[in-house]
């Protein structure tokens, strides 16, 4: 009985810690859910602001919730500072804009590492903001870190945006030879997730083409080949593949084609003018080293006849009894010994 009754009672201890953890749970909840509310109802409240374009008001309202938050629950301050970061941009204010979205990136990490794919927006944002900050070094930089942890990831479709936003930057740098492998593996990545109209490849085809033909690179054939594709897939579809309408992106397309034509003929000219001036200059290496040769010769044969006339030779003082009719007559030799080379 003294057995049982010990039993019992473990069971009604175990019991009531399973109510009291459920109960605790509840009020967490609770308190999650109306925190949630909460900031949902104060970001309403900024986006309003935004759109209206007060951003000033905006901000203040996010600042105001990251310093109540940062008190008792960090959840929601890299989210926050997103969303500030993110205003500040659509703002035009681009240094506020990368203060904030570093932050944001800084606090996520904390709280979920630097692969969580909410720290991976962040970084995005990070690196447009970036871009429209004219740090393109900066943004090239995490582009590519966006590209290799979104591939590990196998999210296609991220990983295809930051190596389009990549090659871009490495294209305007002038980098070439960098940009053409990252348009390449775009183009790929495009192709894996494009649906049966291809829009989505355009671009990235548009963006190769302009890469490789670069006089760097030269593959005009190839871009040609590129252009008149993201030409067919464009006019194919009353859907755009850009912020553009139908008429500007068609346009588009064709003014890179005129490009790649301008480009691939200045290019063969340029060549040929190249050509044309190293043949010349080898011609003008050749007769300086055949001038050069000369003299050398020249000096030798005066050599032994100076040497000759001082030894006394007799046919040699009979045509110049003095060393000054010497030196005269080896002179006249010499310049017909020349005017008979340049014939």
């Amino acid at each position: 009985p003294i057995s049982c009754s010990k039993k019992m009672a473990e069971r009604k201890d175990a019991e009531a810690t399973r109510r009291k953890k459920a109960l605790v749970d509840r009020m967490a909840a609770a308190l999650l859910g109306k925190k949630i509310a909460d900031d949902k109802k104060f970001r309403n409240q900024a986006a309003m602001h935004g759109r209206r374009g007060e951003f000033d008001e905006a901000k203040k309202l996010y600042l105001d919730a990251i310093k109540a938050h940062k008190k008792d629950d960090t959840l929601f301050v890299p989210e926050i500072y997103n969303d500030l970061g993110c205003l500040m941009s659509r703002a035009g204010r681009s240094a506020e804009a990368v203060s904030y979205l570093k932050a944001a990136v800084k606090e996520g990490e904390q709280i979920a590492g630097d692969e969580d794919r909410k720290v991976l927006v962040y970084e995005k944002n990070l690196a447009f903001a970036h871009k429209q900050a004219q740090q393109n070094n900066k943004a090239a930089k995490i582009f590519k870190s966006l590209l290799d942890k979104f591939k590990k990831l196998l999210d296609t479709k991220n990983a295809a945006e930051s190596a389009y936003e990549l090659g871009h930057l490495l294209n305007d740098k002038k980098d070439f030879k960098s940009a053409e492998p990252v348009a390449r593996e775009c183009l790929k990545l495009k192709e894996m997730i494009a649906d049966e109209t291809k829009l989505q490849v355009a671009p990235a085809l548009c963006l190769l083409a302009a890469v490789i033909s670069a006089p760097d690179v030269a593959k005009f054939d190839e871009a040609l080949g590129l252009v008149d594709s993201a030409m067919k897939i464009t006019k194919a579809t009353k859907k755009c593949w850009s912020d553009k309408n139908k008429e500007d992106e068609v346009l588009q397309v064709h003014k890179l084609m005129l490009a790649v034509k301008r480009g691939k003929a200045t290019w063969k000219k340029n060549k040929r003018k190249n050509k044309k001036s190293s043949t010349v200059e080898s011609k003008e290496d050749a007769n300086k080293k055949k001038i050069a040769e000369n003299k050398v010769r020249i000096a030798k044969w005066k050599q032994q006849k100076i040497a000759a006339w001082e030894a006394g030779d007799a046919k040699m003082r009979a045509k110049c009894p003095s060393r000054q009719a010497l030196e005269q007559w080896m002179e006249r030799q010499t310049q017909k010994a020349m005017q008979m080379a340049a014939k």
